[in-house]
C-alpha cells in the first residue's frame, strides 16, 4: 500500500482553491466546482496507486485541473483516470 502524506492531500485541495475552484474534501475524495455547478469528484485512491476523476459536465474537464493532478500522480507515480460520470435517468 503506498501511503501519500497528508500534507500532499492538503496541498492538492489548496492548489485547486487557488486555481479558482470551490473544494469540498473528505479524506481522500474532494467534490470541484467552479461556484455555479459541479465540475468533477477526484478520488485518490492510495492503495489502487490511482486517482479517480469523475467528471460531472458536458464539458471537458479544464486544463488546470489536469494539471494540478498529474503533478501529485507523477510524485507518488499514480495512474490518472478520468471518465464521465453517468447517472441513471428513470
Amino acid at each position: 500500500m503506498l501511503n501519500i502524506k497528508h500534507e500532499d492531500l492538503v496541498k492538492l485541495s489548496n492548489k485547486l482553491i487557488n486555481a479558482g475552484y470551490n473544494v469540498r474534501r473528505h479524506c481522500c475524495e474532494y467534490y470541484v466546482g467552479d461556484f455555479e455547478k459541479f465540475i468533477c469528484i477526484i478520488a485518490v485512491f492510495s492503495w489502487w496507486k490511482e486517482i479517480h476523476v469523475y467528471k460531472v459536465t458536458k464539458e471537458p474537464l479544464p486544463e488546470n485541473i489536469i494539471k494540478i493532478l498529474k503533478e501529485l500522480a507523477e510524485k507518488y507515480n499514480l495512474k490518472l483516470i478520468i471518465k464521465n460520470f453517468k447517472s441513471e435517468q428513470h
